[in-house]
């Protein structure tokens, strides 16, 4: 499989009243990310029309860098804590763009 750069839509559900605990969660997940070498870009967001809907846009070098990223222990231990406050399991997406600008593939402006 070639390697291109993969921008990935992370999508966590939190139980009603369990808001907090996602973002403490979420807060303690975006430095370690973001300083991995093949992690250009993390950032997570709560919906507003729906506060228990938190979802992350991130862009790797590689579909590898994210699944090698999923088995990050910080991570790792951040999914089974958060059986406890997660309505659903973790679900994601894995996009690619169809006409990169040259130099910024998947980039948000």
């Amino acid at each position: 499989m070639p390697s291109h750069v993969v921008a990935i839509m992370v999508r966590l559900k939190a139980k009603p009243g369990f808001e907090g605990k996602v973002i403490g969660a979420v807060r303690a997940l975006i430095e370690p990310t973001r300083q991995k070498p093949n992690c250009l870009y993390y950032d997570f967001h709560q919906m507003n029309n729906d506060p228990t809907v938190f979802l992350s846009y991130e862009v790797w070098s590689s579909l590898q860098d994210f699944e090698e990223h999923l088995n990050s222990p910080f991570l790792v231990a951040m999914q089974e804590a958060a059986v406890e406050f997660l309505a659903q399991p973790l679900q994601y997406t894995v996009m690619r763009s169809v006409a990169p600008t040259p130099g910024s593939e998947t980039l948000p402006l």
